[in-house]
């Protein structure tokens, strides 16, 4: 027989052959490492492992997010049994709220009993500033409260359902301010790298920033994983009067960790169960199931330990890695088995030794090329601009190169640690599938040509019908909290899904539009009450004309008409109020002028400084998605 590889032939027959057991105490020496480095394997479910960092859609939204205000909250759904408005049904939700705030990491909770109500009774215009209703005052009209949150453009499919059956609880966390600053100053290196080379001193910070900011994304993963825990301990001792469901991002990101970790498990285990009883009955012999075996579980251990050394995550699309790396560590294996076992029947008299040694000269080719072209397929995940998509492609790469190397020093070590046994001759089958489909080419080309041509066709046809959707509600199975919450959401508060319409307007005449206030205010002795708001010193707010609020409302309607489309939020929503108030009349610029001054910062807060920036000339209408619709063409 022709000498292939004599380099790798010298090097396992005096090397690998010739002291298995000291490969093997290396191997072991080497996984036992690997496995200590296993403990930094980490799982991550969070939006940074969403998108590469230096997309510009990312970056915008980092953007708009820091301009009109962002932050970390969960959404509590409560429908009691009795009434809504009732006085058992309003105590048990003041003392939720209170529990709730009680949590360290806690801010503020906001519900339905500390929310301003205009229309209970009504306020006018002027009062605004001192006259506003809550369901908590005493001389709230409850009745008409009702009508309130029942109509209110504000209210309505937000935190009360249109039956007034379902509440929901806004539970606000205290903003990190270290790791808000650390994503600002990486942000910062990240958008000077696109426009210019980076000093050595960047680099280093850098890489400080990324370092420092993995250990404060880590823990604050285990901070809001105890919140929630405390949160739904809490919900538990009202289940017997209410039904209460937990929705938000920062409850979807831990409970998709929980999954991960329960999905490696579960196909991990199982796939070793699979192959474990599929080795047994192909080869009924010990050796046969216990060396895969070894080399699927050394694998996996290695790959888990260079991913913990290397810092990298697993998310939602990469948690089958090891389940698919197990298939492709047993698949070299069996094709080592075969050959083996093939060169013992053929040479029944060659040592043990030597059939190691061919078994691995004629494997190692067709191996490595079967390893190659599969890195290559999933090499082609490289090109994608999803980093898990992207990511996972590394993962596999790597992981299919750890199971070569592994199996190529494992296999044959372990071999030679066990005598020679000649494997024996079963029954040749009568059937054979094989033998069955040459005679079916060789006889019935014509047919089979005809067949695979009308497959062909058949598939550009379904191939044509493919629609790609990405439904986030379905990833869940029914009986999960997320999914029941986001249904209750999705179909009673407005939708789940949020997205944001930016829309960029030309910059007022703030001096003309100043002039004409004035001439208004002073050509009508009406306004007089009012010297006190003209002495005020705030050009904001001639920003809020007649023409950009009609803009304004334009858009705002137009938003809610489309039928996917839940609850939409903007500048508008406070200008239909407004005009309730006004006895449905639109607001004139003056009155527009003197809503702007005379509405409290803390109302300000809630309801004009997320949807406007006076600075930069900009509208923002904050869209809640029904995720649930089955029309919806994302």
């Amino acid at each position: 027989m022709t000498e292939r590889h004599p380099f790798l032939t010298g090097f396992y027959d005096k090397l690998i052959l010739k002291r298995p057991g000291i490969i093997i105490l290396c191997i072991l020496a080497a996984i036992a490492f690997l496995g200590y480095k296993a403990r930094d394997f980490k799982l991550d479910a969070s939006a940074e492992t969403l998108l590469l960092e230096t997309d510009e859609d990312l970056r915008y939204s980092r953007i708009i997010k820091s301009r009109y205000g962002g932050y970390d909250y969960l959404l509590m759904t409560y429908a009691p049994k009795s009434d809504l408005f009732s006085d058992k049904a309003l105590a048990d939700l003041a003392r939720l709220k209170k529990e709730l705030l009680q949590l360290y990491s806690v801010s503020s909770v906001v519900t339905i009993l500390d929310i301003p109500l205009l229309e209970s009774p009504p306020v006018p215009l002027k009062e605004l500033a001192s006259n506003i209703q809550t369901l908590q005052s005493p001389t709230v009209d409850r009745k008409l409260a009702r009508v309130e949150l029942q109509t209110s453009p504000l209210y309505r499919n937000l935190l009360v359902s249109p039956d007034l059956k379902i509440t929901a609880l806004q539970i606000n966390f205290w903003t990190n301010e270290i790791y808000a600053n650390l994503i600002a100053r990486r942000d910062r290196i990240l958008t000077k790298q696109t426009d210019s080379r980076l000093m050595s001193a960047e680099i280093a910070e850098f890489k400080q920033v990324t370092t420092e900011l993995k250990k404060s994304r880590d823990e604050r993963k285990k901070v809001r994983h105890q919140d929630i825990a405390k949160i739904r301990a809490i919900m538990d001792s009202y289940r017997q009067d209410a039904q209460l469901f937990l929705g938000g991002i920062s409850m979807i990101a831990d409970d998709l960790i929980s999954f991960i970790r329960k999905d490696l498990k579960i196909f991990g285990l199982g796939v070793l169960f699979f192959l474990i009883v599929v080795l047994g009955f192909i080869f009924r012999n010990k050796r046969w199931v216990i060396l895969p075996i070894l080399c699927c579980a050394f694998s996996a251990i290695a790959m888990m330990g260079f991913l913990g050394m290397f810092g990298w995550q697993v998310t939602v699309i990469s948690s089958n890695f090891i389940s698919l790396q197990l298939i492709i560590t047993m698949a070299i294996t069996i094709h080592l088995i075969v050959r083996y076992r093939g060169l013992a029947l053929n040479r029944p008299d060659a040592e043990h030794r030597e059939l190691v040694l061919d078994t691995i000269r004629l494997m190692v080719t067709p191996c490595l090329f079967a390893a190659l072209t599969t890195m290559a397929g999933f090499g082609s995940l490289l090109l994608c601009n999803i980093l898990p998509v992207r990511t996972f492609g590394w993962m596999m790469i790597a992981g299919i190169g750890v199971s070569l190397v592994v199996t190529f020093l494992l296999f044959p070590a372990g071999l030679m640690l066990v005598t020679k046994k000649t494997p024996k001759i079963g029954k040749k089958s009568k059937y054979s599938l094989t033998s069955f489909l040459a005679d079916l080419t060789e006889n019935h080309g014509r047919v089979v040509l005809a067949v695979s041509v009308a497959l062909f066709i058949i598939s550009a046809i379904g191939i044509s019908r493919l629609v790609v959707e990405n439904s986030f509600i379905d990833y869940f199975k029914d009986t999960t909290e997320i999914h029941q919450g986001m249904k209750v959401i999705d179909q009673n508060l407005g939708g789940t899904t949020p997205l944001d319409v930016v829309v960029e307007i030309e910059a007022p005449d703030v001096s003309a539009q100043a002039s004409k206030s004035e001439e208004v205010a002073t050509g009508d002795g009406e306004f007089d009450e009012f010297d006190e708001f003209e002495k005020k010193e705030d050009d904001g707010k001639y920003w809020f004309t007649s023409d950009r609020m009609a803009l304004v409302i334009k858009i705002h309607d137009y938003l809610e008409s489309v039928p996917e489309i839940g609850k939409v939020l903007s500048l508008g929503t406070m200008l239909k109020i407004a005009e309730k108030l006004n006895h449905g009349q639109p607001l004139d610029n003056f009155q527009l002028a003197l809503l702007y001054s005379e509405l409290p910062d803390r109302f300000k807060a809630l309801v004009l400084d997320p949807f406007v920036s006076v600075e930069h000339n900009q509208l923002r209408f904050s869209v809640r998605v029904k995720d649930s619709e089955k029309s919806l063409k994302r």
